[in-house]
């Protein structure tokens, strides 16, 4: 997966994808074969517009969110945003207007979370369980017409069955002091590692050493207790919405 994150930010991209190919089958097969590896991950095709995209032969919003595409069940804890599966597409679009990107790198990045969000629905997808710091529902993001429309967003999904939303309140005292966002991904069955990966400026990095995984499996269960409850987050949510 870091390796992923390398290709994105047009790191060490091999400059053959067929030199590829013979070590994708071996771990496909290695995990398996096929039939047992989620779907997209065992598509070279998939794999060879990632490659393309990281190449610079076309528009990288193309290839699509794969690692999020298949996971099974996503956790995040955001202390400064609203998690990207979750957010309204203006939401979005106020979000990349605070980074130092191209106007095309802007649009690459809005069309990139459309795809992302696709993947989320009410009955279908993967479970989404999220832990917002409360300081994500004050950051006016867009303005109060934004921000709004985005807290009502939240409160409908989380109705949603598939959908977890909690709410780290400011006064939660002597919560786990993790200091930064970060996302746990888990695939189906054994053939892939749970990742975690962290947003960076440069790109993604991702994590998956053991004891990363479990220090931060670990940080995941402590917000989780720390935080409101299901109800009281979504009361929470609401009322911040009431309140712009």
């Amino acid at each position: 997966m870091q390796r992923i994150s390398d290709w994105r930010a047009g790191r060490n991209v091999p400059a053959r994808f067929e030199s590829l190919v013979p070590v994708l089958l071996t771990l496909i097969e290695a995990a398996g074969g096929a039939a047992e590896v989620p779907r997209r991950l065992s598509d070279l095709g998939a794999w060879h517009r990632l490659w393309k995209a990281a190449r610079g032969e076309v528009d990288s919003s193309r290839v699509g969110c794969l690692p999020e595409a298949t996971a099974t069940l996503i956790r995040a804890f955001e202390c400064l945003l609203i998690p990207e599966l979750l957010q309204t597409e203006d939401y979005a679009r106020a979000v990349v207007t605070l980074g130092y990107w191209t106007r095309s790198e802007r649009l690459r990045r809005v069309e990139l979370h459309r795809r992302c969000r696709d993947i989320l629905a009410p009955r279908g997808g993967p479970t989404v369980w999220a832990v917002l710091d409360e300081a994500v529902l004050r950051r006016p993001v867009g303005g109060a017409q934004v921000l709004r429309a985005q807290l009502e967003h939240l409160v409908e999904m989380s109705s949603w069955p598939n959908v977890v939303i909690q709410v780290l309140p400011f006064g939660a005292s002597g919560h786990t002091p993790v200091g930064t966002s970060f996302t746990l991904l888990r695939f189906a069955g054994r053939a892939l590692p749970d990742i975690v990966y962290l947003h960076q400026l440069n790109g993604t990095a991702y994590l998956n050493r053991p004891a990363e995984l479990d220090l931060y499996r670990r940080a995941m269960d402590c917000l989780a207790t720390q935080a409101d409850s299901q109800d009281r987050s979504r009361a929470r949510l609401m009322a911040a919405a009431a309140g712009l």
